[in-house]
């Protein structure tokens, strides 16, 4: 061998050697069937749990999840965990699913007979370590899923506390609490054993939790289902945090939430069957772009404090939430929440009253919103332009405080009755409601049950002067709740 070949393998053995340690560097591997946390994470040599992958991954790496049909039954936590700008920490779950929920550990329950049981240990495992959690807090969160279908017992969070019946007088496929002596209830059909009831119970708390001083994070493509807390929980003093491609199913509380000063990006999320699809509060910042929220129980869109939204392409499809939108803000310490929406359309089935409020502390710039089938009740400073806001339900209203506080243009209105501080005025009189709010642009709406058929599936109909246009959103699909 000639030495100039010689150098040339030398030299070519270097360059590979060193950038070893950069490809295996750049990703690390989860598998939960044929993982073990004592490998190196390799794509051949993958590690078992999720908590192993992330100890693992650093800045400009990436941690991937092999997608499986079974779910991962843990969270993603990260606490006090940072990328670098333009090296992001990246988790990509590629369609992975995690769930808050357990089978029951039999043994725990004690039978009573006639298919009824009791468990006074799951309330310790569900505190765990936490000795401060509010008992009170937790009931009205937890659940059970029976069947596969959750049963919350006509309880929920930030919603209605239906008191927990007597463990003697419940049906089959119910459960209760008794808080004396820290003690769950259950009673299934008499003739199965509890092993055999198909039951989960959510022992973790949130799908995933990001906490502490942290930044520079890409969570993408991973569904959040069955956890008692939240979906998606982000705390403390947490920036440049980016979500793509995620959904919340059937969480206890919120399916997506941020706190403190958070700062976040989301692009892509579908949040059902949840307590509250999304809700911030303190001075968290949100940009939410193609997301889908329905089948939430106490409210659809939730802004609290002095948190602020930019939200672009939302479907929010109101079919059972107790109050679908609300702009809050915080009276007592006078913080204002203001959200910017662009091409967002709300749907409410015409026999279920629901409203779209603004209040007093919150602020609100709307443009191409598509609201059909709610109530308006606006306190607060809203500005609407090139929009539908339509109500066909027979006593419906656009209630506003006071006419400075409301600036329209270019919009089309249908409810019953339209008001302005003391003053009301009926369908028929409505051009003297946009004379008393100064709006020469705007006209009443004249849709019949067919054109707004036409608007819910995102055609507009002719003559209409905007809205949201639907074809323009990227949304990911949706499905039923189990509940």
């Amino acid at each position: 061998m000639s030495k100039h070949r010689l150098l040339l393998i030398v030299s070519a053995v270097s360059f590979v050697i060193a950038l070893a340690p950069i490809a295996s560097a750049a990703d690390y591997y989860v598998d939960a069937d044929r993982g073990d946390d004592r490998a190196d994470g390799t794509v051949t040599h993958p590690v078992q749990t999720i908590t192993r992958g992330l100890a693992l991954v650093g800045p400009g790496e990436t941690l991937h999840l092999a997608s499986r049909s079974a779910p991962y039954r843990e969270s993603i936590e990260v606490v006090n965990r940072s990328g670098e700008i333009e090296r992001p920490i990246i988790i990509d779950g590629h369609g992975a699913t995690l769930t808050g929920a357990e089978d029951l550990r039999v043994a725990e329950w004690h039978n009573d007979g006639d298919g009824r049981y009791h468990n006074a240990e799951l309330w310790k495992r569900l505190r765990g370590k936490s000795k401060s959690l509010n008992l009170m807090f937790l009931l009205d969160r937890v659940f059970f899923r029976i069947g596969g279908r959750v049963q919350r017992m006509g309880r929920m969070s930030k919603g209605p506390q239906v008191a927990m019946k007597n463990s003697a007088d419940l049906n089959v496929g119910e459960w209760s609490f008794t808080t004396g002596d820290e003690t769950f209830h259950l009673r299934i059909e008499p003739d199965k054993q509890l092993g055999d009831a198909g039951i989960e119970f959510p022992i973790r708390e949130s799908g995933v939790r990001i906490r502490g001083t942290c930044s520079d994070l890409v969570i993408r493509n991973v569904t959040v289902t069955h956890f008692w807390n939240d979906g998606f929980n982000i705390h403390n003093n947490c920036r440049r945090i980016r979500f793509e491609n995620i959904s919340a199913i059937e969480n206890g509380d919120d399916g997506f939430s941020a706190h403190e000063t958070c700062e976040v990006d989301v692009e892509g999320l579908r949040s059902q069957g949840n307590s509250t699809g999304v809700c911030n509060v303190n001075q968290s910042q949100c940009r939410m772009t193609n997301c889908r929220l329905g089948d939430n129980l106490a409210f659809e869109f939730f802004g609290c404090d002095g948190t602020s939204f930019h939200v672009t392409n939302m479907l929010v499809e109101a079919k059972r939430s107790l109050r679908p939108f609300v702009v809050l803000g915080n009276r007592k310490t006078g913080e204002n929440c203001t959200i910017q929406l662009d091409n967002v359309q709300i749907v409410r089935p015409s026999d279920l009253k629901g409203q779209f409020e603004v209040a007093a502390n919150g602020q609100l710039s709307a443009t191409r919103i598509t609201s059909i089938g709610l109530d308006w009740m606006v306190d607060g400073k809203t500005e609407i332009r090139n929009s539908l806001l339509i109500c066909p339900r027979l006593g419906s209203q656009i209630k506003i405080r006071d006419a400075q506080t409301w600036v329209s243009q270019n919009n089309e209105y249908q409810f019953s009755t339209s008001s302005v501080a003391d003053q009301t005025w009926r369908q028929s009189s409505f051009n003297d409601f946009l004379l008393a709010i100064n709006d020469k642009s705007s006209r009443p709406a004249q849709h019949t049950q067919f054109d707004i058929g036409k608007l819910i599936d995102g055609t507009l109909a002719r003559g209409t002067v905007g809205g949201a246009v639907l074809s323009e959103m990227r949304l990911p699909p949706g499905e039923t709740p189990s509940e």
